[in-house]
C-alpha cells in the first residue's frame, strides 16, 4: 500500500479496503479532461488513483467519516481548504491546477450540488455500488453478521432515517418477506420472517446477535453456498438506505448532467443492481461494454467475485 498516497488513518484501521476492478475503472477514464464526479468515494481507493491522473475531481459519500477520513488524508497529501459551501461541501486545493470537492452527501443529490458548484456538464463518472469494507468490518452499524454485538442501524447517514432495527420491530410478517425476496433473492424469506416475529413477541430484536438468533438463519446454512446471513443482511442494508431507489433516480437523471463524448462507469455486486442498470441501458439505447474480474484479482480480492463494471460511452 502506498503510504504517500493513502495516508495514514486517523482512526488505525486495521482492514484497508481494496478497490476492485481498479485498473479496468482508470482505463475508462484515460482520455477524459474535465471534471470527474466519484459518487461512492468510500476510503478512496478509486478516488485517489484517478487523482494521479485527473485534476479536477468531485467526491460524494453519505457517510460523514468517509468524506472525513479523504479530506485528513488529502491534507496530508498538501491540499488546502479553499472555501466551503454550507456544511455539506468543501472545495479544496493544491497548488494552480489540482481541485477536489468533497460533498457529504447522497448522489441522489446530485442536481443541487452541482447546482450550487455551478458546473454544469461533467465528463466522467464513476458510481460504485458497493459498501466498503472498514464500514463492513469496522464501523459498529451492524452491517456484517460476523459482528455479533453490534447494533442494527445500517444507516450510512447517521443522523437521519429508519434503522435496521426498525423495519426488524415494526414491519408485518408480509412486508419482511417482502423486503427479503425482494431486496436479497434470500430463501425461505416466508419462514426468517416468522421466525423474526415470533422472537420479537418475547424480545426486541437489538443487536446482530438478536436478528441471527430470531431468524435462526443457520438452518438455511449450505457450506457449498454462501451464508444465507449473506443477503440477509444486504436486504436490510438496501431497504435502510434506500440504495434500489436511489440507483434507479440517479440513471433517470446522469444524462442531464454529463456532457457528449462523456463516460459513465458503474460498478454492481449484485443481481438487483444489475437489472436496474440493464433496463436503463435497454430505455436509452447506449454504447456500453461490461468487465468482471480477471483470474489474478479474482484470487487476491474476493469483493471482486461478484463485481461487474458497466463502461457507458455517452
Amino acid at each position: 500500500m502506498n503510504k504517500e498516497m493513502y495516508g495514514e488513518s486517523k482512526t488505525n484501521d486495521a482492514v484497508l479496503h481494496v478497490p476492485v476492478l481498479l485498473s479496468e475503472v482508470l482505463e475508462s477514464f484515460k482520455n477524459v479532461k474535465y471534471w470527474i464526479l466519484d459518487l461512492t468515494i468510500g476510503r478512496g481507493g478509486h478516488f485517489f488513483e484517478l487523482l494521479k491522473f485527473h485534476n479536477n475531481l468531485i467526491g460524494f459519500d453519505a457517510d460523514i467519516d468517509c468524506v472525513n477520513y479523504i479530506r485528513s488524508t488529502l491534507v496530508n497529501l498538501g491540499y488546502i481548504s479553499y472555501k466551503k459551501i454550507d456544511k455539506k461541501i468543501e472545495i479544496l486545493k493544491k497548488g494552480e491546477n489540482k481541485k477536489v470537492i468533497l460533498v457529504n452527501a447522497n448522489f441522489v443529490e446530485l442536481k443541487n450540488v452541482l447546482s450550487e458548484l455551478r458546473v454544469e456538464k461533467v465528463s466522467g463518472i464513476l458510481a460504485d455500488l458497493g459498501i466498503n469494507m472498514i464500514q463492513l468490518k469496522n464501523s459498529k452499524r451492524g452491517f456484517s453478521f460476523k459482528n455479533k454485538t453490534d447494533i442494527l442501524d445500517m444507516r450510512l447517514n447517521t443522523k437521519k432515517g429508519f434503522r435496521a432495527l426498525d423495519l426488524l420491530n415494526g414491519l408485518s410478517k408480509n412486508e419482511l418477506t417482502l423486503l427479503l425476496k425482494n431486496l436479497g433473492e434470500v430463501r425461505g424469506a416466508s419462514r426468517i420472517a416468522e421466525n423474526i416475529i415470533n422472537y420479537r413477541k418475547y424480545k426486541s430484536i437489538n443487536s446482530v446477535e438478536d436478528l441471527l438468533k430470531a431468524s435462526k438463519i443457520d438452518k438455511f446454512y449450505n457450506k457449498k453456498n454462501i451464508h444465507p446471513a449473506t443477503q440477509l443482511f444486504m436486504a436490510l442494508r438496501i431497504a435502510v438506505n434506500k440504495e434500489h431507489i436511489n440507483l434507479k433516480v440517479l440513471l433517470d437523471s446522469t444524462l442531464e448532467y454529463i456532457k457528449k463524448g462523456a463516460v459513465f462507469s458503474i460498478i454492481t455486486f449484485h443481481s438487483l443492481e444489475e437489472k436496474v442498470v440493464y433496463k436503463f441501458l435497454k430505455n436509452e439505447a447506449l454504447n456500453y461494454e461490461v468487465y468482471t474480474a480477471n483470474e489474478k484479482e479474482l484470487r487476491t480480492n474476493k469483493s471482486s467475485r461478484s463485481a461487474k463494471l458497466f463502461v457507458i460511452k455517452i
